[in-house]
């Protein structure tokens, strides 16, 4: 016989042997009915049809149809996001991130009777969780998570016991946490965070003993933290931070031996820290900032040696650092700042070497800094002001190279600035003010790319100030002010284009101002006061168009004042006094129409008339013109002036009345002195020249006496006492036995303290013992960033002349006392930034003459008060960041002065007012993060001065209209997150000044107006999750400063434009989620600025291999579910900062670059559903923060490399559906964080590494599927306590199941099919409740399960005569069959014979490509699928006989 007879012989021979003994199995698979399956298809459909209810959006879930053949699509088990059991019942719904829109209540929860997942993510759902929910009796993992979920959560939630995951975090729900809950007592993670949830935690959490996350931030919710908490010793992650808890932390938490987060920050906790927590030895991130704890650090916190990250900041802690907080050698970060610790810092810092950021700002500390600092190679951040530190800073600061912000302000340190920040170019930030700094500064500093911020000020530094500053192109701070500097001013400092802020006062600088100073087009603050500069002032300083202060003072400047300082119309404060400027006055100075603070023209030579036009200046607060040579009579103009408190035309030569305004009436007769023969209805009007009155001593040793013992009440313990050193009272008179000469005091002309202006000199106190009445003549108060705690006294009100008040940035509690309303001359009125309560008092609507009233960022509540209507002069209200509710009221259209009115972040209802249409001179118009509802009046299209219009996340309804192209000096417009419908307005393109314009997550449809590439200044343009259709303009390649093109997830088509990124500013791009075509636009491969860029989900095609380069700045790409081909291009292993790189489900083919492995920031790979060859690099083993690998359904071949072992952060690893041989790594093991693995459909043989049962972690999915593993499984599987689905199936194993996975009773899923299998199940509920396919075709299994035969003495017996029947089958069987079939046998056998030479061919070729008949690579499994469909399921018409054979399946 031929060897092609005897193969065709033989393979006929054992075919039909195999297809006898199948037959004669007997139990045959059941079928889910036709019924259900329609039924399913028919309630997910009908759900369908109510997404986004005119159906724009249905698209895009195309194979979700039902047709009249019975195809595949015909079945929802083949729809996109849907899976189901072995029965063929949907057991999964999993959707997110697919741009749709719906509700739950059209989901028809009793047709899923089987669902064991529900997953809807980022799905903006809306609506409620409805009550029949509860039917979902199998549901294990419920996930709703960021959506836009309103009312409570359903208490028949409770009913879901099966349930291990919870999440319905990042939505709107409201109400308390249900208590039933607490009966889910199998759930692993329950996450409510992020919702208006309030009420107490219920204590019976704590019987949820398996849960291993518990996510309740950012709510409500009030009272203690449950003792019960601490039963709760799975717990891995507690996150209750932005809540209004009370009450001290319970030492029970230090039973939490396995936690690894602890976030408790932003609530209302006080009390000490437990000594228990130090018994948290696996935390990795304690945050405890932002309460009112109390006491010392505990050294317990020494044993958490794997903690990275250590908040303790803003609470009241005392005390030293304890030595052993240098026992935690993995801290990155450590925040300690505003508290009260004292001490110095211990040298044990010096071990933390992994240290990133410390921050100890505002405490009590002392010493000097420990060389050992300079250990900390990796420090990017060091911020320690606002202490009492001294000694010389450390010379090696920065000597990695990595130092960004460096913070050491107001201290005592002495000595130079350190060497090491010479050649530090990583710099951003430094401040080294208010310290007692020596040293030559003339190359102390270098040329920093990144340098933003520098304040030198107040220090004894010398030398000459660097032309190196004008090459730090980002600069935008520079102080050097209160030092010894001499030398000129630098023409190189003109280039500093970015430069907002130039503060070169109290030094000795000489010569001219360069009049390369006009280049700074930025300038806002220039202050070049007290020193020696000469010459005449430069006319380009009115090219400084953004300039807003201007103090030249105390210099020898000489020449008339420039008619071009009219140019700076932004200017709020002018001081050019006590120089020789002469000439007059220019008329163009009455330009200065926002000039309020000062106009200081004293001490100079000026002469002439004072120009009429001054009279224009109608917001001035204070205007000194004495001390010159002026003449001629004051203008009448000057009566229109009604904001002046201040004014002194004293020494000229001035005659005639005085104005008839109260500033004039009121001012003391030593703002008249010495003129010609001034008259008029003033005090006293003198024509001689008098001497100056003094103000009797008694008095102001009166004041002095009065701040002194306010002083004493600084911090009890008096530590910063020495920050202001000249407070003190001597008894001899000199000048610093007054007031009017201490830092922060200003006297008026007689002597008595009218300002008391302290910020930022970190001092802590209360005003309780400030005694108001001691001041009578106060007119300003400013205790900015003062750390004022307590409440505000009533006696506030004895300050009648009080203008200006501002407490903001303190600690302030209580509510704000009625009595403010009596301050009826104040002007100014700021309280915000505190944690002030109650209501706003009705009695601020008497502050008639308030320009600005800041009372945001408390915790105020109620409505605000129509009244507010009444006052006529605000310019300013900020009502931001409060618990304000209730309509904005129409009233408020009445402030027609208004420039800024900000109430956003509140609950604000109702609609917008048309009456603030009204508000013609507005500039800003913050109204976002309430509740309000209804259209955007029309009337808001008056605002013809708005800059910034922010209305999003609300529920705006309606179209957006087209008067908003009215606001053509609009730079912001922020419309995001609301429920706005229709098509852009053409006129949106005559906002020409755009550079912001975010429209996304609303219901606008149409296509992109053609006129929007008119907005040339645009930075930012989002216009994601809406409706859009049609193709991008080519157009849009003229917005040349886009930084930021978010156009995700609607429906546009055609082409991306191809020069995109053509200015080279581009950031970030996100075009996922549509239906663009063609190649990757070719701008983006040079485009180096790029960041994220998210293209998933069109039908881009065109060949990749060359269309991107090297990024060195890129996060994130996503590139998936698209048509691109080509090879994956070994540049993106030279990209160092990218995190995430996804290219799956597209045609690309090659091998996967060995560069990849050169992606050490890279913690997602996805590069599945392609065409890739060739074997997995072991490089990738060198990719350590790597967590998701997932490189399923290629062409993979060759053995899993050992190296995979290296990755010790991966979570989730799928390689399935490959060619992958050898066997599995027991170095896999080691992943110990993995969470689901799939090595699934692949040839991986040999046996399952017992190391496997180290992968505790494992909690979704172990796959190792259709591969051809032998053996037995190891008892150490059972170690996997967390996992749910395991799938063992289509292997060659054998031996019994292993009693330890009776351990594992978190598990809802098993498939042990297609074995070798023999003995028992394991005694628990998910192998009890598996259908009987997850057992079939195995050798004999036995059991309490559906299918399978008890395991008693007769299944035993059984078992025996079940091995004599299949011997006899096995000899008999095969030979009947070869009797009764010779003729059928011996015709294949003719046919085979007669075509040997091609079918050893075809053979041949078949075994070498695993064919599915090739002797060597035989798989009965395979063929068994194959002779089911033959005989039509078994059907009993196709069986021979009988037997007793006892193999279950």
């Amino acid at each position: 016989m031929t060897c092609s007879n005897f193969f065709s012989l033989s393979l006929s021979f054992s075919l039909l042997s195999f297809l006898l003994v199948v037959l004669l199995l007997p139990i045959s698979p059941v079928s889910t009915s036709t019924t259900s399956v329609a039924e399913q298809a028919k309630a997910l459909l009908k759900w369908k049809a109510d997404f986004i209810h005119n159906q724009t959006h249905s698209d895009l879930l195309p194979s979700w149809t039902l047709t009249t053949n019975a195809s595949s699509h015909s079945s929802p088990c083949n729809w996109f996001g849907i899976v189901c059991n072995q029965l063929g019942s949907v057991s999964h719904i999993q959707l997110w991130d697919v741009g749709l829109q719906g509700t739950l209540t059209s989901l028809n929860f009793t047709s899923f009777p089987d669902l064991v997942r529900l997953v809807l993510i980022n799905f903006t759902l809306f609506g409620t969780i409805p009550c029949q929910i509860s039917s979902l009796s199998k549901l294990r993992f419920l996930s709703l998570f960021y959506n836009q979920l309103h009312g409570e959560i359903p208490s028949e939630i409770s009913v879901l016991t099966s349930t291990r995951f919870l999440s319905v975090g990042a939505n709107h729900l409201s109400g308390s946490i249900p208590l039933g809950i607490a009966k889910l007592r199998h759930l692993t993670l329950l996450d409510l965070a992020d919702n208006n949830l309030s009420g107490s935690i219920p204590t019976s959490l704590g019987d949820l003993c398996n849960l291993t996350n518990l996510h309740l931030f950012s709510n409500a919710l009030s009272g203690p933290i449950p003792l019960e908490i601490g039963n709760l010793k799975n717990l891995t992650e507690l996150f209750m931070y932005d809540n209004s808890l009370t009450g001290s932390i319970p030492s029970t938490l230090g039973n939490l031996t396995k936690l690894t987060w602890l976030y408790l920050y932003s609530n209302k906790l006080s009390g000490p820290i437990p000594l228990e927590i130090g018994n948290l030895k696996n935390l990795t991130e304690l945050s405890m900032q932002d309460n009112s704890l109390i006491g010392s650090i505990p050294s317990t916190l020494g044993n958490l040696t794997k903690l990275t990250s250590l908040y303790l900041y803003s609470n009241k802690f005392s005390g030293p650092i304890p030595l052993e907080i240098g026992n935690l050698k993995n801290l990155t970060e450590l925040f300690m700042y505003d508290n009260s610790l004292t001490g110095s810092i211990p040298s044990t810092f010096g071990n933390l070497t992994n240290l990133t950021i410390i921050k100890l700002f505002y405490n009590q500390f002392f010493g000097s800094i420990p060389q050992e600092i300079g250990n900390l190679k990796n420090l990017s951040s060091l911020q320690i002001a606002w202490n009492n530190f001294s000694g010389n800073l450390p010379q090696q600061l920065c000597d990695g190279g990595s130092l960004v912000n460096f913070t050491a302000n107001d201290n005592s340190f002495t000595g130079p600035i350190p060497k090491g920040l010479r050649n530090c170019t990583s710099l951003f930030r430094v401040r080294l003010e208010n310290n007692q700094l020596d040293g030559n500064i003339s190359k102390a500093f270098g040329v920093y790319p990144y340098l933003n911020y520098v304040d030198l000020s107040n220090n004894k530094l010398y030398g000459k100030i660097s032309p190196n500053w004008g090459q730090c192109p980002n600069l935008t701070s520079l102080r050097m002010s209160r030092n010894e500097i001499t030398g000129w001013i630098p023409l190189e400092l003109g280039n500093s284009s970015q430069l907002q802020r130039l503060d070169l006062s109290s030094n000795h600088l000489i010569g001219e101002i360069p009049k390369e100073l006009g280049k700074m087009k930025a300038l806002s603050s220039l202050n070049l006061s007290h020193n020696h500069l000469s010459g005449r002032l430069p006319l380009e300083i009115g090219n400084l168009s953004n300039l807003d202060d201007l103090d030249l003072s105390a210099n020898d400047l000489t020449g008339s004042i420039p008619e071009q300082l009219g140019d700076c119309f932004k200017m709020t404060y002018l001081d050019l006094g006590k120089n020789r400027f002469n000439g007059s006055i220019p008329e163009q100075m009455g330009d200065l129409n926002s000039l309020q603070r000062l106009m200081d023209l004293s001490h100079n030579q000026l002469n002439g008339e004072i120009p009429s036009e001054i009279g224009q200046l109608q917001v001035l607060e204070n205007l000194n013109i004495s001390h010159n040579m002026l003449s001629g009579s004051i203008p009448s103009s000057l009566e229109k002036m009604l904001s002046l408190t201040s004014i002194d035309v004293s020494y000229n030569g001035l005659e005639g009345p005085i104005p008839k305004n109260k500033a004039f009436k009121d001012a003391p007769k030593e703002a008249f002195t010495h003129n010609k023969a001034l008259c008029g209805n003033a005090k006293v009007v003198l024509l001689l020249p008098i001497s100056p009155v003094s103000t009797s001593t008694t008095s102001a040793a009166k004041q002095a006496k009065a701040l002194l013992k306010w002083k004493a009440g600084f911090i009890h313990n008096q530590t910063h006492s020495d920050l202001l050193p000249c407070w003190t009272l001597t008894t001899n008179v000199s000048s610093h036995s007054y007031p009017c000469n201490w830092f922060g005091i200003v006297c008026n002309q007689l002597g008595s303290v009218s300002h008391i202006q302290l910020r930022d000199v970190g001092l802590q106190g209360t005003l309780t013992s400030f005694n108001f009445t001691s001041f009578p003549d106060l007119v300003h108060i400013v205790l900015v960033n003062f750390t004022l705690f307590g409440t505000i006294p009533c006696q506030i009100s004895s300050l009648s002349k009080l203008r200006f008040l501002s407490l903001f940035y303190n600690q302030l509690h209580g509510e704000i006392p009625s009595e403010i309303s009596v301050l009826t001359s104040l002007r100014f009125l700021s309280l915000g930034a505190n944690h002030h309560n109650g209501s706003i008092p009705f009695g601020i609507a008497k502050l008639r003459h308030l320009t600005l009233l800041d009372l945001a960022d408390n915790n105020l509540s109620g409505s605000i008060p129509t009244s507010l209507g009444d006052l006529c002069n605000l310019t300013n209200l900020h009502l931001f960041s409060n618990a304000l509710s209730g309509p904005i009221p129409l009233e408020i259209g009445n402030l027609k002065n208004l420039t800024e009115l900000s109430v956003f972040n509140n609950s604000l209802t109702g609609s917008i007012p048309s009456t603030l249409g009204n508000l013609i001179k507005l500039t800003l118009l913050h109204l976002y993060s309430n509740k309000l509802s209804g259209p955007i009046p029309l009337e808001i299209g008056n605002l013809k001065k708005l800059t910034e219009l922010s209305v999003q996340r609300n529920s705006l309804t309606g179209s957006i209209p087209s008067t908003l192209g009215n606001l053509t000096k609009l730079t912001v417009l922020l419309l995001y997150s609301n429920k706005l419908s229709g098509s852009i307005p053409l006129e949106i393109g005559n906002l020409t000044n755009l550079t912001k314009l975010s429209m996304n997550n609303n219901f606008l449809t149409g296509s992109i107006p053609s006129t929007f590439w008119n907005l040339t200044n645009l930075t930012k343009l989002s216009l994601f999750y809406n409706q859009f259709s049609g193709s991008i303009p080519q157009e849009i390649e003229n917005l040349k400063n886009l930084s930021s093109l978010q156009i995700a997830w609607n429906n546009f088509s055609g082409n991306l434009p191809q020069q995109l990124c053509d200015g080279g500013s581009l950031v970030n791009f996100s075009a996922n989620g549509n239906s663009f075509t063609g190649p990757i636009p070719k701008g983006l491969r040079n485009c180096t600025s790029l960041f994220k860029i998210r293209l998933e989900n069109n039908q881009l095609d065109g060949n990749i291999s060359e269309a991107f380069d090297v990024y060195p700045y890129l996060n994130y790409m996503d590139l998936s579910n698209n048509k691109l081909y080509g090879e994956i291009s070994p540049n993106w292993g030279q990209c160092p900062n990218l995190t995430s790189l996804q290219m799956s489900m597209n045609e690309i083919t090659g091998c996967i670059p060995l560069e990849l492995g050169n992606s050490s920031q890279l913690q997602r790979l996805d590069l599945s559903s392609n065409h890739l060859i060739g074997q997995i690099p072991n490089e990738v083993g060198k990719m350590k923060a790597l967590s998701s690998l997932n490189l399923s359904h290629n062409h993979l071949s060759g053995r899993l490399p050992l190296e995979i072992g290296n990755l010790p952060n991966l979570e989730d690893l799928d390689l399935s559906a490959n060619d992958l041989t050898g066997s599995i790594p027991e170095q896999l093991g080691d992943c110990i964080k993995m969470i689901y693995l799939d090595l699934g459909k692949n040839r991986l043989n040999g046996s399952i590494p017992e190391e496997m049962g180290d992968l505790n972690s494992l909690q979704g999915l172990m796959d190792l599927s259709h591969n051809q593993l032998n053996g037995e499984i190891p008892s150490e599987i059972g170690q996997l306590q967390v996992l749910e689905d395991l799938n063992i199936s289509h292997n060659m194993l054998s031996g019994s199941i292993p009693s330890s996975l009776e351990k594992m009773l978190s598990l809802t899923s098993i498939d042990v099919s297609y074995n070798g299998l023999e003995g028992p199940i394991p005694k628990s509920k998910a192998f009890e409740d598996a259908p009987k396919e997850a057992f079939t075709h195995n050798k004999a299994l036995c059991g309490n399960a559906k299918g399978l035969p008890s395991c008693n003495s007769s299944m035993i017996e059984m078992r025996n005569t079940g091995k004599k029947h299949t011997f006899v089958i096995y000899i008999l069987v095969p030979t009947f069959c070869a009797i009764v079939l010779l003729s059928i046998v011996t015709g294949i056998a003719l046919i085979f014979h007669k075509k040997a030479k091609k079918i050893e061919m075809r053979q041949t070729e078949r075994i070498v490509q695993g064919n599915l008949f090739a002797i060597c690579n035989y798989d009965g499994r395979i063929v068994h699928e194959n002779i089911i469909e033959a005989t039509k399921n078994f059907d009993e018409k196709h069986c021979i006989g009988k037997g007793g054979l006892l193999i279950t399946g």
